[in-house]
């Protein structure tokens, strides 16, 4: 599931501050970030298992996203993105990812 984004992730952590300023946009962050998302949720689900529900599923989903993007975001400076539509965008990547596998 992950490796559908990696190579979108490596061009993200290969990037410069500057070229994230002027090239990213809020789509390319949460393609990128969905690897590291859907990673997460591999680990939990082979842990945990598959939850039954899908409400109980989209809460675990958010549970991880949030974080990962609140780290990404402080790490790298992206505060000129917005951080609300690379959660949903990231949590609707990882959800899409899950139900093809």
């Amino acid at each position: 599931m992950a490796d559908q984004y990696k190579d979108k992730y490596d061009t993200f952590e290969r990037s410069s501050v500057r070229d994230r300023e002027l090239n990213l946009t809020n789509h390319d962050t949460a393609n990128a970030l969905s690897y590291l998302a859907a990673k997460e949720y591999e680990a939990y689900t082979a842990h945990n298992g598959k939850h039954g529900s899908v409400s109980k599923r989209d809460k675990v989903i958010r549970g991880i996203v949030g974080p990962i993007v609140d780290r990404e975001f402080t790490a790298k400076n992206l505060y000129f993105l917005d951080k609300k539509a690379v959660v949903e965008a990231t949590v609707s990547n990882v959800e899409r990812a899950e139900k093809v596998v």
